[in-house]
């Protein structure tokens, strides 16, 4: 598997990278993150207890969330972060 530091299109293809919701990230997908970073920014916003320690950068944490229907009888649900405060 190529390690994200040999994809040179990250930034133009992707653009900021934002992880929302997770509150664990596998240590197998850590390096990953941390290359990301080196081309493009990253921003994981977490729910309150998540495990984010290990990630220097920009770590937001969701104080709200709202989970509601996009249409009536839809399979789909949307999740909407009220609030966001940075990482202390």
């Amino acid at each position: 598997m190529r390690r994200a530091r040999e994809c040179n299109g990250v930034p133009a293809v992707w653009g900021p990278v934002s992880i929302t919701g997770l509150n664990f990230i596998e240590p197998v997908w850590r390096p990953m993150i941390y290359d990301l970073r080196a081309m493009a920014p990253v921003v994981w916003t977490a729910p309150p207890g998540a495990d984010t320690a290990w990630l220097p950068g920009e770590v937001r944490t969701a104080t709200a969330v709202a989970v509601r229907r996009l249409k009536p009888r839809a399979p789909a649900i949307a999740a909407e972060v009220s609030r966001l405060s940075p990482r202390k």
